[in-house]
């Protein structure tokens, strides 16, 4: 493989991603080495090579849901933090097997509080609140949860002063008019 790396990465990764590579290039599909390519591309931004290389390791070891959940983050923030209908396609593929996956369910709660769908975001978090395995995650679970519940509360507020003042230019519309 040729051992370019983006301009933009800082030297110290450059040097570890060409290192990683020219490691993989010696001893082909190895996961260990798959999977650290894949988090230092991931590191570095290059989530077009971190998507194509985890797609070799799901093929390599099979559609496990951790695998699938990587991917499906690797694929959200290559398109720009959309969630695509592969992405998706995936996201329901983990959820299949794995309903209780960190990964894929924070992936899908931090997606719906970027569109400001806070609602559905915060049912996500409560959901991994009740799964015991996530005992640990309790304190940010709960805070992102909070600024869920306040970024709602404020968008709410957002749209009822715009449908009052909405309505208050209606209204001094038709003020001005009458009076003309």
């Amino acid at each position: 493989q040729q051992a370019y790396v983006d301009q933009h990465i800082d030297l110290q990764l450059a040097g570890r991603i060409t290192e990683a590579r020219r490691q993989l290039a010696k001893t082909p599909q190895q996961p260990q080495l798959m999977l650290e390519l894949v988090a230092l591309y991931n590191q570095g931004g290059l989530y077009p090579e971190a998507v194509q290389l985890q797609q070799q390791l799901i093929e390599l070891q099979g559609p496990q849901p951790e695998l699938l959940a990587q991917l499906a983050e690797l694929q959200y923030y290559r398109d720009q933090r959309q969630l695509s209908d592969s992405t998706c396609e995936l996201l329901g593929q983990v959820f299949r097997q794995q309903p209780a996956q960190l990964q894929a369910r924070m992936l899908l709660a931090n997606a719906l509080f970027q569109r400001q769908q806070y609602l559905p975001a915060i049912a996500q978090w409560q959901w991994l609140l009740a799964q015991p395995q996530y005992a640990d995650y309790q304190q940010p679970l709960q805070t992102a949860i909070i600024r869920s519940r306040s970024a709602s509360k404020a968008k709410r507020s957002r749209s009822s002063l715009e449908r009052a003042s909405r309505r208050l230019e209606l209204c001094r519309s038709s003020f001005i008019r009458t009076t003309s």
